[in-house]
C-alpha cells in the first residue's frame, strides 16, 4: 500500500510538472497566459512534492529518525528563501531548483507534525478543512475581483504574524497545552493572509495580462511593472496553506 502511494505521488508530480512546462513557460520565460491557473498548478505541484516526502520518510524510519535532520531543514529553509528573493525571474532553471529544494525541505520539516496528526486521528479532518477554506477563498476572490477587501491589511497581518510567533515561543518555553486557542488564532490569521495573497494574485494576473503598469485602484506595494513569476506568486499562497493546515493540529 505504501509503495503504491509513493508510486502514485511520483506519477502525480511528474504529470503536474509536464503541465507546468507546457502552459507556464514559453521560450524559456514565464508567460502571462492563464496566470491564476498556472500559479495554482505550481501550488498543487508543491503539495504533491510535500506529500511524496512525507510518504518517503514514513517508509524509511532510519532516515526519519536521523538526528538533527529537522533542525537542519528548518535553518536551511531560510537560506533558500533568501536566495529565491534575490534571484531574478529570468534565472528560470536556478529558481526552479531553489523552489523545489525549498518545498522538499518543507516536507521534511512538517513530517513530525503530520505523523502526530495521523496518530491522533485528526489528519483527515485537518486536510479537509484546509482544502475547503482554500477553495472557498479562491472562489470568493475570483468571483469578486474588484472588491479588494484586504488592500490595507498588510501591516496588520504582519503584526499578527509576529504576535503569533511570540505566542508559540512562549507556549514552547512554558511547555503547556492550555493554550490550545493558539490553533484557532493560527487558522484565522493564515486564512486572512491567504485571502490577502489570493486577491494580490488576481491583481498581478490582471496587470500581467493587460500589460499595464499596475492596475488602477490597486493599493499593493511593488505591483507596478512586476514581471510574471509563478515561483514568487505560488510560494506565498503555498506557505499560507501549509501554515493553515498546521493550525488544525
Amino acid at each position: 500500500m505504501k509503495k503504491n502511494s509513493l508510486t502514485f505521488s511520483v506519477l502525480f508530480v511528474a504529470l503536474v510538472f509536464m503541465v507546468i512546462m507546457r502552459n507556464a513557460v514559453k521560450n524559456n520565460k514565464f508567460t502571462c497566459s492563464n496566470y491564476i491557473m498556472n500559479t495554482y498548478t505550481y501550488i498543487i505541484l508543491g503539495i504533491g512534492i510535500v506529500y511524496f516526502i512525507v510518504e518517503l520518510l514514513e517508509n524509511n524510519s532510519k532516515i526519519a529518525k536521523t538526528s538533527g535532520m529537522f533542525v537542519f531543514s528548518s535553518i536551511f529553509l531560510f537560506l533558500i528563501l533568501f536566495a529565491l528573493m534575490w534571484t531574478s525571474p529570468d534565472q528560470l532553471l536556478l529558481r526552479h531548483v531553489l523552489w523545489t529544494t525549498f518545498v522538499i525541505l518543507i516536507g521534511i520539516t512538517v513530517f513530525p507534525l503530520v505523523s502526530d496528526m495521523k496518530k491522533s486521528g485528526n489528519f483527515n479532518s485537518a486536510l479537509m478543512s484546509t482544502a475547503l477554506i482554500t477553495i472557498g477563498i479562491a472562489l470568493f476572490a475570483y468571483k469578486n475581483p474588484d472588491k479588494n477587501l484586504t488592500k490595507n491589511w498588510h501591516p496588520y497581518l504582519f503584526i499578527g504574524l509576529i504576535g503569533l510567533i511570540l505566542l508559540q515561543l512562549f507556549n514552547r518555553l512554558l511547555d503547556t497545552k492550555e493554550w490550545s486557542w493558539i490553533s484557532y488564532v493560527c487558522v484565522v490569521l493564515f486564512s486572512a493572509m491567504l485571502l490577502h495573497d489570493t486577491e494580490r494574485l488576481n491583481m498581478i494576473a490582471k496587470a500581467c495580462k493587460e500589460g499595464v503598469k499596475g492596475v488602477k485602484g490597486v493599493n499593493v506595494p511593488n505591483i507596478k511593472n512586476i514581471p510574471p513569476d509563478y515561483i514568487r506568486d505560488s510560494l506565498s499562497i503555498f506557505l499560507n496553506i501549509i501554515n493553515l493546515f498546521t493550525g488544525f493540529r
